[in-house]
């Protein structure tokens, strides 16, 4: 399985997200793939400004194809689902929408906040999501 977080740039919130589900299902026992991209990322930036600026090693732009071969898109605001759809036609029911808004960032010293929210939101989903895969505990 697939899961793919989708944000705005891929410079905070998305990659945040994939890491904590990521933690989270392998705590689980379930064997899932995990990405991020964003709808307007900054794939050619330097990645050492990227590393010092944002905490990443790397912003990532989606495509067709990657939003094509994921099982599941898990949004972090109505404005990405919204390009999700409009863009690249992803069925809504490929969408999960976290609702968390776009005001955490290292650059507002206020990244660590975002945690909470997101263990909050993605702890229930990981049954969700991964029960109904061919994955094995």
């Amino acid at each position: 399985m697939i899961v793919l977080f989708v944000c705005a740039s891929n410079l905070n919130r998305s990659h945040r997200a994939a890491e904590v589900f990521g933690e989270l299902a392998k705590k689980a026992g379930y064997k899932v793939t995990v990405e991020s991209a964003g709808i307007k990322a900054f794939p050619n930036m330097e990645p050492s400004y990227l590393l010092g600026a944002y905490g990443v090693s790397q912003s990532t732009q989606i495509t067709r194809e990657m939003a094509s071969k994921t099982d599941k898109l898990i949004v972090l605001d109505q404005l990405v689902e919204a390009n999700l759809i409009k863009l690249f036609e992803v069925p809504r029911e490929k969408i999960i929408n976290l609702e968390i808004p776009d005001i955490y960032s290292k650059l507002a010293d206020n990244l660590t906040e975002l945690y909470d929210p997101l263990e909050e939101k993605l702890e229930p989903l990981i049954q969700e999501i991964c029960q109904n895969d061919f994955l094995t505990k």
